[in-house]
């Protein structure tokens, strides 16, 4: 699994909670990456710093398997967003006149791997509903399935404090 953030000390805290933890969280894996401009941000616990030339599978450091994508950038089997999107959503910059939030749904596709990875995306700021809308757009994700959280009714309208759904990554060739 692959925990993502565009803030290092967000990753940092992730990955000593991880460490405290113990083995059992050791293939969870975390990395900074920057979703405007289309370098990649590498965390020094992810990759090497010789893992310049990738093949079409390569293993990280403690001996997981990573699918490659034909760019030749790690795909992951899930990659977990919670609250970046809603950080990322917040605000009005933009990057030659597009959104960094549009930016950034885009982006995040290219994490996932295709026909079997899936994006979990936790947030206190978007609707299941508005989640889909954005994120099935581009067409590169479907819709897998949700987590039910417990709803409350308020003025007619039923909902949630939270959303959390998950996106299956299509295949190229679909």
């Amino acid at each position: 699994m692959l925990g993502i953030d565009y803030s290092q000390d967000s990753i940092t805290l992730a990955e000593k909670i991880r460490e405290e933890r113990g083995d059992e969280y050791k293939d969870i894996k975390f990395k900074t990456i920057d979703f405007v401009r289309s370098e990649r941000v590498k965390s020094n616990l992810l990759l090497r710093e010789d893992d310049h030339a990738v093949d079409s599978k390569e293993t990280s450091v403690d001996g997981v398997e990573q699918a490659k994508e034909e760019e030749g950038e790690e795909a992951w089997d899930v990659v977990l967003d919670k609250g970046t999107f809603d950080a990322i959503s917040l605000s009005d910059e933009t990057v030659h006149e597009q959104r960094l939030d549009e930016i950034y749904i885009q982006k995040v596709g290219e994490y996932v791997k295709e026909d079997t990875g899936i994006l979990l995306i936790t947030s206190c700021n978007w609707t299941e509903d508005e989640l889909k809308s954005k994120f099935l757009a581009g067409g590169v994700l479907s819709f897998f399935g949700r987590i039910k959280y417990p709803s409350f009714t308020f003025g007619g309208a039923t909902g949630s404090t939270i959303a959390s759904v998950a996106f299956k990554r299509k295949s190229r060739s679909s």
